[in-house]
């Protein structure tokens, strides 16, 4: 028996198996069945008395872990030996996993696990058995047994879970866990010749699939692509109630590396789930720990590219499944409203329902007629009375899970008939911002643990508006070479450039936060802000002597100088040291200004000051709308659109809430 140990940390291993769902961690051990070239896997779980999960035993006929090769597969973290190879050794079947991690996100969800495999014996004569073992309680450290001669030859691994007292892990028994297995794994095993069994039930995504799109993105830049082929996206309909609604990214053999949250979707009468799938994200060095979380940052421009073609294929099977549901409806006498008479107003009324009730479609009685023509009258009703609050009447109407009533909400933002209720909705959002935001860089039990990278910049980069409402489009984790190129190309997008690296006066390469652009008509200058983020704690000149380098660098670049270009650099940060804000100039001129150097601008902002001069302008709106936001609202606001990002303390409701009763 030996032990060995990773060079990871503790913390480090379970952060990242903590941050993974269920679905990830298993799918990791059932991919790592197939690239075994397995034929047959077998999934059994073990429940308590309360139906929980308590241990999980995975089963498979594959090729088994050579003993040879345990020591460098199990303690060797990031270096996977898949990285290099495409197709398993003997059937050729796509290999998955190529970042060397997946099988320590088992402790997302395991106590304990263990590994017994044997490998296929010489000339008909028996194989090799031995052990691994780990346990939370020791995450960076695998105990490898002796080989021993099989009693059989059957060969393969099998998998042992003893699952944590949490939750997460106990949900693996739950009914609706095998779909959400099936809607990570989908495009990885639909081609695959191997039988998938869960708990005594077929894992085949075939059963579930009611349509399947591949849609073409259109011609990315080699600066995108980085060596890699250009990506596909497929979009799968389900027939039962499955999708993420979110955007998988996978390799090239459809095994999902991580997955992204695209906003702004539009709704659809189906759930569904997308696959952005390309070789650059089985790349390590596109795709270290932080970018597995936060991908946005350093693949901005291609899941922009990715998320404007989804939202344009959704708008599109919405339009086709709206004219299919209505005519049904209306050949079977149960549609709500007379011919069309002319009236605008009553045009208007239909244009609403009609998508509103689409949505809302899977929902409405199948059979019946009498029973779904008064459903599609009381959401005519509903609608008619208070449009600004359809979920609540959708909710008395018909069972519509949480997603759809999220979509049906966004389309009041469609219709002149709820441009109130938009409006209304988008201050209250924006001061709930407000206040959860000034509690996770204030409250005392947030500030510490609240991190720059991976929660507060993908927060801002879906809340441009926080510096300014001109900017509507945010990009993060620029090095500078690629804000210059980003700022010619905003003004002429055909330009061809082939720039030296831009790099700081000290000759290092920088790369800043957050970056902006806009164009002002009138006089076709074109305006950009630069954002540096710190985390709390107070900003010192060390801080703003990167920001001063980082607009040196900038806008002394010959294909910057002389042109029509505005630059606005920001530091932002929780506090300032004394000399950091004698820096500054007077509360009489502009708030937070050090210098203005003509062609661009360098101030130091504190976050209480930027969200209060917010809050003011946000006054009038908030004082006749009767709007009374909080840090409980706040918060809210917080879990419901950036939950990925929040700290544990925050993400879980029910901790806060019972630290609130306690108060």
């Amino acid at each position: 028996m030996t032990w060995g140990e990773l060079r990871s940390g503790k913390d480090r291993v379970l952060s990242n198996a903590d941050r993974s769902t269920a679905e990830q961690a298993i799918a990791e051990l059932l991919w790592n069945s197939l690239d075994a070239e397995a034929t047959e896997i077998v999934v059994t779980i073990e429940t308590n008395e309360l139906g929980g999960a308590t241990k999980i035993i995975l089963t498979d006929n594959g090729t088994g872990i050579p003993h040879s090769e345990a020591h460098d597969l199990f303690l060797t973290e990031g270096d996977s030996w898949k990285k290099d190879k495409r197709f398993s050794p003997n059937i050729a079947r796509p290999m998955h996993g190529q970042l060397g991690r997946g099988r320590l996100l088992v402790y997302s969800v395991a106590e304990q696990v263990e590994w017994a495999s044997c490998g296929k014996g010489a000339d008909s004569e028996p194989g090799k058995r031995y052990t691994i073992s780990g346990s939370r309680s020791k995450p960076t450290g695998f105990e490898i047994s002796e080989e021993t001669s099989s009693s059989t030859d059957e060969h393969g691994t099998k998998v042992t879970l003893h699952l944590r007292d949490t939750q997460k892990a106990a949900r693996v028994a739950d009914s609706g866990f095998k779909l959400k297995l099936l809607s990570l794994m989908a495009e990885s095993i639909s081609s695959i010749d191997c039988s998938i069994v869960w708990d005594n039930d077929e894992l085949d995504p075939k059963e579930v699939i009611d349509r399947r799109d591949t849609l073409t993105l259109p011609p990315l830049e080699a600066s995108v692509l980085r060596g890699h082929e250009q990506p596909s996206l497929v979009v799968v309909e389900w027939s039962k109630r499955i999708g993420t609604q979110r955007l998988q990214l996978c390799d090239e053999a459809g095994s999902t590396i991580s997955d992204y949250k695209p906003t702004s979707m539009p709704p659809a009468p189906f759930t569904w789930t997308a696959y952005l799938k390309w070789p650059g994200f089985r790349d390590p060095e596109l795709m270290g720990i932080a970018d597995l979380h936060a991908p946005e940052f350093k693949h901005s421009e291609l899941l922009s590219t990715a998320t404007e073609l989804l939202n344009s294929h959704l708008a599109t099977r919405l339009q086709a499944e709206r004219g299919n549901i209505v005519r049904e409806w209306i050949s079977e006498g149960v549609y709500p409203f007379d011919n069309p008479n002319g009236d605008v107003a009553m045009d208007v009324e239909r244009e609403l329902f009609d998508i509103v009730a689409v949505i809302a479609s899977p929902s409405v009685p199948k059979r019946g007629t009498d029973q779904k023509r008064l459903t599609l009258r009381l959401l005519k009703e509903a609608l008619r009375a208070e449009p600004g609050r359809l979920r609540t009447a959708l909710d008395a109407v018909m069972d519509l899970p949480d997603e759809d009533l999220l979509s049906l909400e966004r389309l009041l933002k469609r219709t002149e008939l709820s441009a109130i209720v938009r409006a209304s909705s988008k201050v209250a959002d924006r001061l709930d911002f407000l206040d959860g935001l000034a509690s996770l860089l204030y409250a005392d039990d947030t500030r510490q643990d609240f991190r720059e990278v991976d929660q507060l910049h993908p927060m801002l980069v879906n809340e441009p508006w926080v510096f300014g409402d001109e900017w509507s489009v945010c990009l993060s984790e620029h090095g500078l070479t690629r804000v210059v190129e980003s700022a010619v190309k905003a003004k002429n997008k055909d330009a061809v450039l082939a720039l030296e690296p831009v790099t700081l006066p000290d000759g290092k390469r920088g790369r800043v936060d957050l970056l902006f652009h806009k164009t002002v008509p009138e006089s076709e200058q074109q305006r950009h802000l630069v954002v540096e983020l710190k985390r709390p704690g107070k900003l010192t000149m060390d801080h703003y002597a990167q920001v001063a380098g980082y607009a040196t660098a900038i806008t002394e670049h010959p294909e910057i100088v002389n042109t029509a270009t505005k630059w606005d650099f920001w530091l932002v940060g929780s506090d300032l040291d004394k000399t950091l804000s004698n820096e500054r100039t007077t509360p009489s001129q502009h708030s937070g200004l050090v210098k203005d150097f003509g062609t661009h601008r360098i101030w130091v902002v504190r976050w209480g000051e930027l969200i209060d001069s917010l809050r003011q302008k946000f006054e009038n709106y908030r004082s006749e709308l009767e709007l009374v936001p909080t840090e409980s609202t706040g918060l809210q606001y917080l879990r419901r659109t950036h939950a990925e990002y929040l700290p544990d303390a925050v993400a879980d409701e029910s901790a806060t809430a019972d630290a609130d009763s306690d108060g």
